[in-house]
């Protein structure tokens, strides 16, 4: 199972606070399937989700969509940070209840691949 990476607040967000969009700067084709949620700086695995689908960003769309996403920019902020905005739909979104870790991947900025699971570390 492949894992996203994301900051601490916005994996909190995403785990505890009903954050369901997240925003890329591209498509992705990990569509429908079961994904680690992964902390960057930090070796554990936090949770799973789904990403359900792919939606283009425009300035209509993100005005009415951006609460989902919890961040307060407007558009034009957003396309400098990410000329071609797109919102990734999560779902079956749920916090991982072991202590599970995994080894990162050197360089890994977004996706790490094939993560596999291991038990409490001592």
């Amino acid at each position: 199972m492949d894992g996203l990476i994301v900051k601490p607040k916005w994996g909190n967000k995403i785990l505890y606070h009903g954050k369901r969009l997240e925003v890329r700067g591209s498509k992705t084709s990990k569509i429908g399937v079961k994904l680690y949620l992964l902390e960057s700086g930090n070796p554990r695995i936090k949770g799973t989700f789904c990403i359900e689908r792919c939606i283009p960003i425009n300035r209509t769309n993100w005005e009415k969509l951006k609460p989902l996403h919890q961040v307060n920019i407007g558009y034009e902020e957003l396309v400098k940070i990410y000329p071609t905005p797109f919102f990734w739909e999560l779902r079956d979104v749920s916090p991982v209840d072991e202590v599970w870790f995994y080894v990162p991947h050197r360089g890994a900025v977004i996706w790490v691949k094939d993560v596999i699971a291991i038990g409490e570390m001592d």
